[in-house]
């Protein structure tokens, strides 16, 4: 099935065409509760951002970003920031 998405609002419902030219709709998900995680792990962990920055090698405003804003982040940036949360 072919996807074009037409509204990328947050908090919004998309909008999504499919093959057939039929609208439905699509739930976007708010990751801001994951950003909340990540932080708290964070800050119990003693790292600041710009040490994450350095070890991840991603723009501390990216990082913000996640953190305050609940930026979506693609699975290899979620899954390194998780296991490096974790097991350090």
């Amino acid at each position: 099935m072919i996807c074009v998405i037409i509204s990328k609002r947050k908090g919004e419902q998309q909008n999504v065409i499919g093959r057939n030219n039929m609208k439905r709709q699509v739930e976007k998900y708010d990751f801001k509760v994951f950003g909340q995680a990540i932080k708290a792990a964070r800050k119990s962990k003693g790292i600041l951002r710009n040490q994450l920055d350095d070890q991840m090698h991603i723009a501390t405003r990216y990082i913000a970003s996640i953190e305050n804003s609940g930026q979506h982040q693609n699975l290899q940036t979620f899954y390194e920031l998780v296991t490096l949360l974790m097991y350090q």
